[in-house]
């Protein structure tokens, strides 16, 4: 599962020429620990936010080039919010991802 989460991730990278700074929005502490160090070898800063009202504040005021966003972060549906967050045209690509936890 990580290497595919990488493998898309890289194309993203390689799409965008290189970002250098990438919001990454989840709120499950340890996914995004995985994930935030993921992104360090991809990007020169990773931001992290963990709720829906700090991943829009994060984007505004960024106005970085892309969002990493676990879907499951929003209480209105995770399609709704990055609908919004297109909505926006604040030039930002949005990657979501949805957390699993097997038991």
């Amino acid at each position: 599962m990580q290497s595919g989460r990488a493998n898309l991730l890289r194309q993203i990278c390689k799409d965008m020429s290189m970002a250098h700074c990438v919001l990454l929005a989840d709120a499950h502490l340890g996914l995004s620990d995985g994930m935030r160090n993921l992104l360090a070898t991809m990007f020169d800063s990773v931001l992290m936010v963990g709720d829906e009202a700090s991943l829009f504040e994060g984007a505004r005021r960024l106005q970085n080039e892309l969002a990493v966003v676990d879907l499951g972060l929003s209480r209105r549906g995770g399609m709704d919010m990055v609908r919004r967050l297109r909505d926006r045209d604040l030039g930002l690509a949005v990657a979501g991802f949805v957390a699993l936890m097997l038991l």
